[in-house]
């Protein structure tokens, strides 16, 4: 797996889409909401890596980081 440089994953960022049923299942799986599993991508420090089963279709990345809660997530 590759790391990549927090400033050049930032700079890709245009959004984050979530649909329903991901939401949902976040939820149920991890008990996090979708608004604070972003909140790891501004909250220094976090690491970043490729996530390579999921990512056969588009590039696909996991963070580890703590959300504004200072909550360790992994998502």
């Amino acid at each position: 797996m590759e790391e990549r440089d927090t400033k050049d994953l930032l700079s890709y960022i245009e959004g984050f889409d979530w649909d329903k049923g991901n939401i949902t299942k976040n939820w149920e799986k991890h008990k996090v909401s979708h608004s604070e599993c972003e909140e790891v991508f501004f909250t220094t420090p976090f690491v970043v890596k490729d996530d390579e089963p999921h990512s056969s279709v588009e590039d696909r990345y996991y963070v580890l980081g703590k959300t504004d809660k200072d909550c360790v997530r992994q998502d």
